[in-house]
């Protein structure tokens, strides 16, 4: 599409108010928010010959000062500085989108915003003109810091971006942080060099989860344990800004437990015994979530929670969730896994409910239902309810009242939880706690005396009902993304409970 001269002057008026606006409101982007949105200048933004403009405007804008002058160079460096604050807060900024944009390459929809900032930035670092000019800068020992600070902003939205290959985005990032790290270290440039090695940590743990070949999902998560550690392994890091070090410890405790796999599929083992597949690799998912627990505990001492409550929640709710995948992988060890079980981890277990339980419970006395937390609040109803009904499964002692008292008091934490989670909203932790809300009421019905028909009868269509509202959740996903992954195991199960529940609830109406 050819840039015209009257479009392009349009363009560069847009830009220069949004220039003069930062300089104004630096600290404050709402000002340039709303000029965007008012103006209607958003349109702007959102047609494909915007980042083509950039590329004639920033070199020639930023040749346009003199460059043998120091107020010259000091102009040219002020611009540019703006216009670099500017790409990096536009992705930022919740600004709606007015009309569709269709590249012609692969008639995909895209963030637009995301590549007026992409564009930007790139051509910051390339135009000779610029000040920011990485092979200038690259030279100077004194400016290298200036690059990598510019190289890191430039690296996150490369790991944001939702253009283009996904792999190739992620290798980008990973090549910039690398040449960025040449000049950086914990000693003279500490905050910058753990934000960038936090950055290839994240880019190697997201191209780990594209991988379909084992050893090369293998290969990608432990770069991305090697860059964590080796921030977790500077002196200077813990002791300077032990909050960082904290951080930084976390997110190599959630590669863990990442790497150790979800805990849904685990529970749905548990109560459907018949359709267990042979489990492998149990013993190497308990040491992976023992390594995780471990950093989360370590973390925890630098927290308080009178001072610091969000993170000493996050921290709680992030170690119950360990001790809940532990539980996982000793019951796959000592039962799942039919080649060889290993009946002597069920001794493990109820400490590791209870270690879950004990978390989830400080956690929830700072996270609340609401605005700020609400989904971390009922990901942790889930959670607690998973942790209650490995007690009520493995508990032989429980009298049948007070097994009843115990499932009574799960299905109320997955109801609350479903108060916020919707087949729209969070649909998946929807589906998971419809999951086991239906498993509550199979286990009610076959726990009913077979001559209290009509309780019988309630209980199984609440259990279908459940079952139901799962297969919906995963039939549109399925339907809206081919490629999210869903347990075939777990789809063939449901349709088969649905069928078998069908055809008893036929049969009582029958009878009637």
């Amino acid at each position: 599409m050819s840039l015209d001269q009257s479009r392009y002057d349009t363009n560069a008026a847009f830009v220069k108010a949004c220039v003069n606006t930062l300089k104004d409101n630096r600290n404050d982007p709402t000002e340039l928010a709303k000029i965007l949105v008012q103006s209607g200048s958003i349109l702007l933004l959102q047609t494909e010959s915007f980042t083509e403009f950039l590329e004639k405007y920033i070199p020639q804008t930023l040749g346009a000062f003199d460059s043998t002058t120091n107020e010259g160079q000091r102009q040219c460096i002020e611009y540019a500085t703006v216009l670099l604050n500017f790409f990096n807060i536009l992705p930022q900024m919740n600004l709606p989108p007015i009309m569709p944009f269709k590249t012609e390459k692969d008639d995909q929809d895209y963030n637009h915003f995301q590549e007026a900032s992409i564009k930007g930035i790139e051509l910051l670092l390339s135009s000779k003109e610029s000040p920011f000019n990485a092979k200038r800068l690259s030279k100077d020992k004194h400016l290298a810091l200036t690059l990598a600070r510019v190289q890191s902003q430039l690296i996150s939205l490369y790991l944001q971006r939702l253009h283009g290959d996904k792999s190739k985005n992620l290798n980008k990032a990973v090549e910039m942080a690398q040449s960025a790290l040449k000049v950086l270290n914990p000693e003279s440039s500490l905050k910058e060099y753990v934000q960038v090695t936090s950055l290839v940590g994240v880019a190697y743990k997201k191209n780990a989860q594209l991988c379909k070949d084992e050893q090369e999902r293998e290969s990608y998560y432990k770069k991305s344990l090697e860059s964590y550690e080796s921030i977790i392994n500077s002196q200077t890091i813990r002791m300077n800004d032990p909050q960082t070090w904290a951080a930084t410890n976390n997110n190599l405790a959630n590669t863990y437990l990442e790497m150790a796999g979800s805990s849904s599929q685990a529970l749905f083992d548990i109560l459907n015994p018949s359709n267990n597949d042979e489990v492998k690799d149990f013993s190497t998912r308990i040491e992976l979530i023992d390594k995780a627990t471990l950093r989360f505990v370590e973390s925890s001492k630098l927290f308080d929670k009178d001072t610091q409550e969000l993170q000493w929640s996050t921290m709680e709710y992030n170690l119950g969730y360990a001790h809940l995948l532990m539980a996982n992988q000793l019951f796959i060890g000592a039962i799942v896994n039919h080649s060889s079980p290993q009946i002597n981890l069920l001794n493990l277990i109820p400490g590791a409910v209870q270690a879950a339980n004990d978390a989830f419970k400080q956690a929830l006395t700072v996270i609340k239902p609401n605005a700020q937390r609400g989904a971390e609040w009922a990901r942790l109803q889930i959670f607690s309810a998973e942790a209650n009904l490995y007690d009520l499964l493995l508990r032989q002692s429980l009298t049948p009242a007070e097994r009843l008292q115990g499932l009574q008091n799960v299905d109320k934490m997955l109801t609350d939880a479903c108060k916020l989670f919707s087949p729209v909203t969070g649909p998946m932790w929807y589906a998971r706690a419809q999951y086991h809300l239906a498993s509550i009421y199979d286990m009610l019905y076959h726990q009913c005396a077979q001559e209290e028909k009509e309780d019988r009868l309630q209980l199984m269509y609440k259990c279908a009902d459940h079952y139901r509202n799962v297969d919906i959740v995963y039939e549109n996903s399925l339907k809206n993304n081919p490629q999210v992954h869903v347990s075939s195991k777990l789809i063939s199960t449901l349709k088969d409970q649905l069928d078998i529940l069908d055809g008893e609830l036929e049969g009582y109406q029958h009878n009637e």
